[in-house]
């Protein structure tokens, strides 16, 4: 796996169960024989990255080697570090954000009133 594998802008929904579907694109490079598995967490910015398991235990290992002596390593690698989750896709390809990082990445989540004379979109019910 290279980073070019996982470069590009994908839009996708998030469902009213907190859901998003990871592009199959990117479930095509876990190593067969192995559940698409990855692990989200908070970026620099206000947002979540994710990252292939495989791909997780590599940045972790480069993580480990960062001098604990530095105040700002330490504080990069806590909120980092801190802030993950391994999900594991459902059949359908789809990970449950939990909603601490939704929460985090400030992203709103709407959903569509399931009544058809109904269509108004609002805030997803906490």
């Amino acid at each position: 796996m290279t980073i070019s594998t996982f470069t590009g802008e994908y839009h996708g929904v998030i469902d009213q169960k907190g859901r998003l579907s990871i592009p199959s694109k990117f479930r095509k490079v876990i190593p067969e024989g192995t559940l698409p598995v990855f692990v989200l967490t908070k970026w620099l910015d206000p947002c979540l990255v994710a990252y292939p398991l495989i791909e997780w235990n590599k940045m972790a290992e480069k993580l480990m080697q960062m001098s604990m002596l530095r105040r700002k390593n330490r504080a990069f690698i806590r909120t980092f570090v801190r802030n993950a989750v391994q999900l594991e896709c459902d059949k359908q390809g789809r990970i449950a954000i939990p909603k601490r990082l939704v929460e985090i990445a400030g992203i709103c989540l709407l959903y569509t009133s399931p009544s058809p004379r109904d269509l108004s979109t609002s805030r997803m019910p906490s």
